[in-house]
């Protein structure tokens, strides 16, 4: 499948498990700024969620992509 088109089917079926599974408010998709791309910003009535979607077959475990996630919008490196 051509990696765009596997993307935007990822994407999608990230923002239904967001929206209907876990019942979040889905606030913006895609959002970018200088420091990179936040898939989807969610909200459950208190908390904010940020969800960072990866398509490519390596395995990247969360504490990782959550680590490095935070450390670029602490830094904006």
């Amino acid at each position: 499948m051509e990696k765009n088109l596997l993307g935007y089917y990822g994407e999608q079926a990230a923002l239904s498990f967001v929206r209907q599974e876990k019942g979040y408010h889905v606030r913006c998709c895609n959002y970018r700024n200088r420091l990179g791309e936040i898939d989807i910003i969610a909200d459950d009535g208190h908390t904010l969620v940020l969800v960072l979607y990866n398509d490519d077959n390596r395995w990247t475990d969360a504490p990782t992509i959550l680590d490095y996630g935070f450390r670029r919008l602490q830094t904006g490196k």
